[in-house]
């Protein structure tokens, strides 16, 4: 039995009704840290202590911050970590001694390319400064020297392996914007295959403003500046034989920004996915049937397949971040099969294995489900 939900209502409340296999871990350092006890014991409903939290990244402790993160369920991880993030970056935090804010920030690129002949999109930016007039053109950043910004992309790796209390103690020690970027990153290129596929990239910065003025317009959504900016890239890439496009998301902390763009660069990759299967299947053999499934390894599996011709059947793996809220998830792709006009859609609502014999991954398919009497 594979606890299945036929035709589940999405639009309702089903955090209890799926199976979650990330496990929550006991905070170990309750007596060192009553108060950060005593607010998990409360669900993290209440806000977090800035000034704790700013005093553990300055004394270099992101082992507690990260035990606390590990310690609550997912929707409320994610809620405590946006804050947590915001101080590391710097967005979050009150004006130092000197009198000056400064913010680590980065444009996240998500990038969409195929091409009939290999090629490499360096990670050298072939002219900053026309990406840099464009920006201050819309408002998004001043001309000043207060407002530096890089030349090259990096990936999610790169920024990955610094530690959040790093991010802290860095925005804390740097008192110039042309001092540059306070660490040095690997720059990442970007290998275009003729599989079309979705990559994420960076370009970073760094901002020092006074409370007076506003510099950059970190955390604004993308207005209109987005489009003109992801063109002026596609114009400074495309080769030809390339299909090419570039979506810039909004300026937001340089830590922030990790998880926002991974996930929206896992929306993006699942979108294109799903509406290639979904054309396939329509075109050969009518309507197909959605299966989705989280599996043991922390991962939301998804089936597309013709219930009319079993063997047409396409999968797709969405890997499970710590501070992915399951449901949400699941939300999205039901709305975007809805919008596809795909209401064949089943839910399963247990954990099931990762793999079957000899290792093969699972994916459950129309066949596992023949016989199943949960509605």
């Amino acid at each position: 039995m594979l606890g299945i939900i036929w035709g589940y209502d999405f639009s309702t409340r089903f955090d209890m009704r799926v199976s979650d296999p990330r496990t929550i871990t006991a905070f170990p350092f309750s007596a060192e840290y009553p108060e950060l006890a005593n607010w998990l014991s409360q669900a993290g409903s209440a806000p977090i202590n800035k000034a704790l939290i700013e005093e553990l990244f300055f004394e270099g402790k992101s082992e507690v911050i990260g035990a606390l993160l590990a310690a609550l369920p997912a929707k409320e991880r994610l809620q405590c970590w946006k804050a947590v993030a915001a101080i590391a970056d710097g967005t979050g935090t009150v004006q130092r001694d000197d009198g000056k804010l400064v913010r680590l920030f980065a444009i996240p690129l998500v990038i969409v390319a195929g091409s009939r002949q290999p090629y490499t999109i360096p990670a050298l930016l072939p002219n900053p400064l026309e990406m840099r007039a464009l920006l201050v053109e819309h408002g998004v950043m001043d001309s000043s020297n207060h407002v530096w910004m890089s030349g090259e992309l990096v990936d999610l790796e790169s920024l990955g392996k610094i530690k959040n209390d790093a991010w802290y103690q860095a925005h804390l020690a740097t008192t110039l914007a042309t001092q540059g970027f306070p660490f040095n990153l690997t720059p990442s290129d970007v290998l275009v295959e003729s599989q079309e596929r979705v990559h994420l990239r960076f370009i970073v910065g760094i901002v020092v403003e006074d409370a007076s003025r506003q510099r950059a317009r970190i955390g604004d959504e993308v207005g209109k500046w987005g489009i003109p900016f992801g063109q002026l890239l596609q114009k400074q890439w495309q080769k030809e034989g390339m299909t090419l496009f570039v979506m810039p998301r909004a300026l937001t902390g340089v830590v922030a920004g990790q998880y926002d763009a991974r996930f929206t660069t896992l929306e993006v990759a699942f979108h294109l996915f799903a509406s290639s299967i979904i054309r396939r299947i329509r075109e050969g053999v009518g309507d197909p049937a959605v299966i989705l499934s989280v599996h043991e390894n922390a991962e939301i599996r998804v089936t597309i397949q013709s219930r009319l011709q079993q063997d047409v059947v396409e999968r797709f793996v969405w890997p499970l971040d710590p501070k992915d809220h399951i449901p949400s998830v699941f939300s999205m792709m039901h709305t975007f099969f809805t919008e596809c006009q795909v209401s064949d859609i089943i839910l399963i609502d247990r954990c099931l294995p990762a793999t079957v014999e000899e290792g093969i991954p699972f994916f459950p398919c129309l066949d596992d489900l023949e016989g199943d009497t949960t509605h």
